[in-house]
């Protein structure tokens, strides 16, 4: 228990506004639990870029699956409004959305874009967001 990753709690749960999810933070990540997602772990340097998103009250919602280890260090977790990517080249960035469809047709990062290494922004009717290897762009919905 406390011998693992995410060590002791510290605090109490916290009840969420958003759909009645329930939170545990811990030395080591945040635990979230919310009906529609079950209880996902949340840690790392995969928090510090959900925070920055607005954690589940933001765009990406609640966490729906754990952190996967991905080429060249990186790190993946999949939320209901999108995926943050990590790794030690690019840092931590939020894909989602009609990018988050684009950058899979394209082959993730595995593909010629390779990890996110900014946030998306509109630029007149398209969305952008760049990637190592060059700028994604798609028409804005």
């Amino acid at each position: 228990w406390e011998g693992g990753v995410l060590g002791y709690p510290t605090g109490d749960e916290v009840r969420l506004g958003r759909d009645g999810g329930l939170l545990q933070r811990f030395q080591g990540g945040f635990v979230y639990w919310s009906r529609a997602t079950g209880a996902q772990v949340v840690r790392g340097p995969l928090l510090d870029a959900y925070g920055r998103a607005g954690w589940e009250g933001g765009v990406l919602g609640y966490p729906t699956g754990g952190q996967v280890g991905l080429r060249d260090g990186g790190l993946l977790q999949r939320f209901q409004g999108g995926f943050v990517y990590w790794s030690p080249a690019t840092g931590g960035h939020v894909v989602r959305g009609a990018l988050l469809d684009a950058y899979g047709r394209a082959g993730w990062e595995g593909g010629r874009y390779g990890y996110p290494t900014g946030e998306q922004r509109t630029s007149g009717s398209r969305l952008v967001q760049p990637f190592q290897g060059g700028t994604l762009s798609v028409a804005a919905r």
